[in-house]
Formats: C-alpha cells, structure tokens, sequence
C-alpha cells in the first residue's frame, strides 16, 4: 500500500484502538506512483496528513518512519546504471520522510552499505 492507501485504511479503522508505537514502512510503492505523476512532494503531504491523523488518534503514541534500506543491497538494482539510479531515486522519498519526522515523528536513517547485509 501506498501512504493514501494506509490513510484509507487508518479511516476505516475501528474507533478507540490505541497503540503504542506505529512503524510506518513507506516509500517504495509511493515512489511507483511517479509513474501516474505523483512527485515526493505530494508523498511529503500525504504522509504528513497520516502522521497527523495518527497523533490526533493517539496522542500519546509514537510514530517511527524507518529508512527502506532493501534498495541498496537488492541485487537486480545493483547493476549498471540502475544502482546509482536507483539511490538517487529513493533518497528523495528518504529526504521527505525525514523532513516529515522532523515535526512529528522519529527517523531511522538510511544505514551504510557496510551494516547492509550480503545477498
């Protein structure tokens, strides 16, 4: 699912169901939605509007939006010239989400190829 999808589903959700922490794994299928023409900044205000959804749910809850580190050690997107594509592609959706963070929830940023793990 992409970012408005999860909106759509967070809607649908029962009234009254807390949580803790919400990891939100984003960034992948929004970046496919450039296809249709919508740019990260339009992935920045969606997952803005569901962070804010999110802490207006639960105030007390704890929003982490993890890096999606699988692109840098996905070995059909290390060959030449989708690997240096491909990280300058995602860095993007990364730049956004941690701009997001900034205001409203925690970053776990994007960790050296060097702690990735070899496929």
């Amino acid at each position: 699912a992409d970012v408005r999808q999860l909106r759509k589903l967070l809607l649908r959700s029962e009234e009254g169901r807390g949580f803790d922490i919400a990891v939100v794994f984003c960034g992948v299928n929004d970046g496919k939605q450039i296809l249709r023409g919508r740019l990260p900044s339009a992935f920045r205000r969606d997952l803005s509007d569901l962070c804010k959804e999110l802490q207006e749910a639960e105030p007390e809850g704890q929003i982490v939006l993890p890096c999606i580190p699988g692109y840098l050690c996905a070995p059909q997107l290390q060959v030449w010239p989708m690997r240096h594509l491909v990280k300058f592609f995602f860095s993007m959706y990364e730049a956004e989400k941690e701009a997001v963070a900034e205001g409203s929830a925690y970053h776990c940023p994007t960790p050296s190829p060097t702690f990735l793990p070899v496929l």
